[in-house]
């Protein structure tokens, strides 16, 4: 395995990313000595699920398992995505492309179909995993962003907080123990449309928000995520180092911008954040486009990307996160696959 070439999706429900990188074993166990290349890709599929149920009032997710489909369109466009991936990853000598699909396909009724058709047709081999796993990999790769060996001491102590556009994960223990989080970027901004009255497509944007939207918002978080079992999550204990990892596009970059870190390590303070949401308010896309969250940011996901942030800050008792830039759980992917083979 040393020097090896390997290539990792991670096929979520608001992009799809591919890394590429070499391999090498270190005093630690496997580690990733070289990226050659990541990419992400926008592929609002979570968006387009969302937009299949949609309810008008009320501004209840109307997705559960089963309910809504992504439609050929979304799946075109993730398929003609990874098909690109494929070529990229095979000209830099990985042996193939694999890797992991995760919350909308678990949800969509078109999803696993879907990713039978890439084993089948285009012998991409993405797996549907369940959210535990999704945990574990996520946890994988915040060690692997922050340099940090999961056998090593420091690594108790680490949390990770993951969060895509249908769910959100904070893992611990190693990635053994997990808080399922049943809400992403694209239900938040979907509850949030459907509390100002309209019904949602991945053409409405709930800009300019208005203070009594996010509170709306803040309770429907609120009573989502409350009831469930928080088990015995260290994420507000002041030895916990909290690392939140993704890319451009996540709500952990989105919050990064909003407070105006510009240098690393990027720490996010709760009370920063919120002084934050109350600079996006009354504005639409194009007034928060001036502000810098250029048309690849998604401006009409900001203000809800940050007040999902917030609340679970809140609900959790987190003063402070850690953001570690990564391209989705790829990095964990890579580790996963490379350690079974």
């Amino acid at each position: 395995m040393q020097g090896a070439v390997r290539a990792a999706v991670d096929v979520g429900s608001g992009s799809t990313k591919l890394v590429v990188a070499r391999l090498a074993q270190k005093a630690g166990g496997l580690a990733i000595d070289e990226v050659l290349l990541h990419r992400e890709t926008e592929v609002l599929l979570a968006h387009a699920l969302e937009s299949s149920t949609s309810k008008a009032e009320g501004g209840e997710t109307a997705t559960a398992a089963g309910e809504g489909e992504i439609g050929a369109v979304a799946l075109q466009e993730c398929r003609d995505a990874l098909q690109e991936y494929k070529k990229a990853a095979l000209d830099l000598g990985a042996p193939n492309l694999e890797g992991v699909g995760t919350a909308v396909f678990r949800l969509a009724k078109d999803g696993p179909a879907f990713l039978d058709a890439l084993r089948e047709q285009d012998d991409i081999n993405v797996r549907l995993i369940s959210q535990a796993e999704e945990g574990k990999l996520g946890w994988a790769t915040a060690c692997a962003v922050t340099g940090m060996s999961p056998s090593e001491e420091a690594a108790k102590d680490l949390v990770c907080w993951d969060s895509g556009g249908g769910s959100f994960q904070l893992s611990w223990n190693q990635g053994s123990q997990l808080f399922k989080g049943p809400m992403g970027t694209s239900t938040v901004t979907a509850a949030l449309v459907r509390l100002q009255g309209r019904e949602f497509s991945s053409a409405v944007s709930p800009n300019p928000v208005q203070a009594s939207h996010v509170d709306g918002l803040r309770d429907f978080i609120r009573k989502t995520l409350e009831p469930l079992d928080k088990g015995d999550c260290p994420i507000g204990s002041e030895t916990s180092r909290v690392v939140a990892i993704g890319g451009d596009t996540c709500a952990f970059n989105i919050a990064r911008l909003a407070i105006g870190s510009d240098a690393a390590p990027h720490v996010v303070q709760r009370e920063a954040l919120d002084a934050a949401i109350g600079r996006h308010l009354n504005l639409d896309d194009e007034a928060l486009i001036g502000l810098g969250y250029t048309r690849a940011l998604q401006p009409s996901m900001v203000v809800s990307k940050l007040v999902l942030v917030s609340t679970v800050m809140e609900i959790f008792n987190v003063k402070a996160f850690e953001y570690c830039p990564s391209t989705g759980s790829c990095l964990g992917v890579l580790l996963s696959q490379a350690a079974a083979a």
